[in-house]
């Protein structure tokens, strides 16, 4: 089982090493963003799908259950004509009885019609609206009020007495149908009710034909209603068809809805689902590279610190032997060379030891610091290399650890040299900038490709059959994270050369 593991470690380790790690892992989790969507938005489609299923259905019920109330009108337009007919009747009565020339037999006929009507209320009149006679009113002291209710309700039946006489008779509703009507008034009231209440989880509206007045309405607050019931049935209307009820009698009422709020909120689910994960990718791959670059730093912190250590001894030795070597020879020349190389040395494990710790940084000249730098590697690089300096400035104060900048100086130095495989030129400027000092080291190389500028300074980058490709990288450490500055490829073409720059903050005054 442990070797299973290690192998499998060892199978995860190299596929992160590789240069197309990244980009599978990136299509893979496109792939898996991507089906996720895709099934949320089927899920979508076959919820809204069932939902208008749903509604249809109870729209259907109440298109049903308003054939009903459609009979029952149509059974109140009947009686209504018949009670009209009953006054037509009583009003030809009427007009009969008037004839004198008429057998008795007709006249008890007349009587007999005349009388059978005792549910209608009529009143009769002559042309100038003066009651004649009446019947069935509930309240006869209220006779003239009566006709001018009557006269707003129906047309009037006109009795040609004379060629230049008429009478009218004004009825309206019996009581019967006028109780009819308003139980009927109910039912349809308490049916538009219970419709509202047996609907679906969807916003309903019932609405009159010109979609002005709400009738009923279900799962949506009343404050809508009360404050924006134009624009809430504007937009009903626009999501979905309205569906016509007709409750006959000329009676047409609209069923209006809108999708749940639960079927809106999982159309949204997606986005919201796709920005969670980008989310959390982002907060894992920061994470993880804190981590990774954690676990880098303290490696080259143990790395560094060892080194410093191990070079110790020969230092210690070295300089024990120039000074027998001092003693014993009379040409003291070489031995200042070597004094000055044990230095150097020294100077090499003093910066070494000091990398993880948060240097000292103490105001320096730059000029001053660059000339020297420059004077000890000139003797100590190829003749064929040619340093050349632009230095205009008269001071360049700025906090600086002399040991670390001395030693990025170096590494641009000797990487510029290699680079021009020991022969070519170098050119070092200062400049100064409103809060910064720009310092450039320009070389005649073979250069560096674009896409590559900033890889340079990733752990384990190099361009040299020897070399751990660490160099660029402590240098950015060094200048960003502990002078707080930057460092970056400013430019460079094939064959031509390459230029770094480095932009240092200025000491405060």
């Amino acid at each position: 089982m442990l070797k299973l593991k290690k192998t499998f470690r060892t199978l995860i380790n190299n596929f992160l090493q590789n240069q197309l790690a990244k980009p599978i892992l990136a299509l893979l989790a496109m792939i898996i963003v991507s089906a996720s969507f895709w099934y949320t938005n089927r899920l979508v489609r076959k919820i809204e799908k069932e939902e208008r299923r749903e509604v249809a259905l109870w729209a259907g019920a109440i298109e049903r259950r308003a054939a009903l109330v459609k009979l029952t009108n149509e059974l109140f337009l009947k009686l209504q004509k018949e009670e009209r007919k009953k006054s037509e009747l009583w009003a030809l009565g009427i007009k009969k009885i008037s004839d004198i020339d008429r057998p008795p037999q007709d006249i008890d006929f007349i009587f007999e019609v005349i009388q059978n009507n005792e549910t209608v209320p009529v009143i009769l009149t002559n042309d100038k609206d003066s009651i004649i006679t009446f019947l069935n009113l509930d309240n006869p002291t209220h006779a003239n009020d009566e006709l001018l209710f009557m006269k707003d309700l129906y047309t009037p039946i006109k009795i040609n007495i004379s060629k230049d006489e008429r009478n009218f008779v004004y009825y309206k509703d019996s009581k019967l149908l006028t109780d009819l009507k308003s139980v009927m008034s109910d039912i349809i009231a308490s049916f538009l009710s219970e419709s509202i209440i047996n609907a679906t989880s969807s916003p309903v509206i019932i609405t009159d034909s010109s979609f002005q007045q709400v009738i009923r309405f279900g799962q949506i607050d009343s404050t809508l209603i009360a404050n924006n019931s134009a624009k809430l049935i504007k937009q009903m209307k626009l999501e979905n068809k309205p569906i016509e009820i007709n409750l006959g009698g000329g009676v047409t009422h609209y069923v209006l809805y809108q999708s749940s709020t639960l079927l809106k909120q999982l159309r949204y689910y997606p986005l919201i689902q796709i920005s969670a994960i980008a989310l959390f990718v982002f907060f894992a791959y920061y994470l993880f590279s804190i981590t990774r670059k954690s676990e880098q730093n303290r490696v080259w912190v143990g790395m560094s610190k060892e080194t410093a250590h191990q070079l110790g001894t020969p230092i210690s030795s070295l300089m024990a032997w120039s000074q027998i070597l001092e003693s014993e020879l009379e040409d003291q020349s070489m031995i200042v060379e070597i004094n000055k190389d044990i230095d150097r040395l020294k100077n090499i494990a003093d910066r070494f030891s000091k990398v993880g710790s948060a240097p000292e940084l103490e105001p320096c000249d730059l000029i001053s610091l660059l000339s020297d730098t420059i004077d000890y590697l000139s003797s100590r690089i190829p003749r064929a290399v040619n340093i050349t300096t632009d230095f205009t400035l008269i001071e360049a104060k700025a906090n600086m650890s002399p040991l670390l900048f001395s030693w990025v100086m170096e590494n641009l130095i000797k990487n510029a040299v290699d680079a021009m495989s020991g022969r070519g030129n170098i050119h070092i400027s200062l400049s100064e900038m409103p809060k910064e000092f720009a310092i450039k080291i320009k070389d005649t190389g073979a250069g560096i490709p674009k896409g590559k500028f900033k890889s340079v300074f990733k752990p384990g980058y190099t361009s040299k059959r020897r070399g751990w490709g660490l160099g660029l990288t402590l240098a950015r450490r060094i200048i960003a994270g502990y002078h707080k500055g930057r460092i970056f490829v400013s430019w460079s073409e094939k064959d031509l050369g390459t230029e770094f720059t480095m932009l240092l903050p200025k000491k405060e005054v």
